[in-house]
């Protein structure tokens, strides 16, 4: 992603931002049940699973009027 191996340190070494990462894993494994990787939560319903770029595309057509 074009990030140096310092940058990545960096990150892993900074508690607040692993903090944050841990939460949001938790609350999206106790909101939405997310076990699998990866795993898209749109409009509230979870899609686990690879989507195609079409298949996400689709669902948010849905959405919109």
């Amino acid at each position: 992603v074009g990030m140096s191996s310092n940058a990545v340190q960096q990150c892993l070494q900074d508690q607040t931002l692993v903090d944050a990462v841990i939460a949001q894993r938790l609350e999206g494994d106790q909101t939405y049940h997310v076990s699998s990787t990866p795993s898209f939560i749109i409009d509230g319903k979870l899609y686990a699973g690879a989507l195609t770029v079409e298949q996400i595309g689709e669902l948010i057509a849905k959405l919109t009027p």
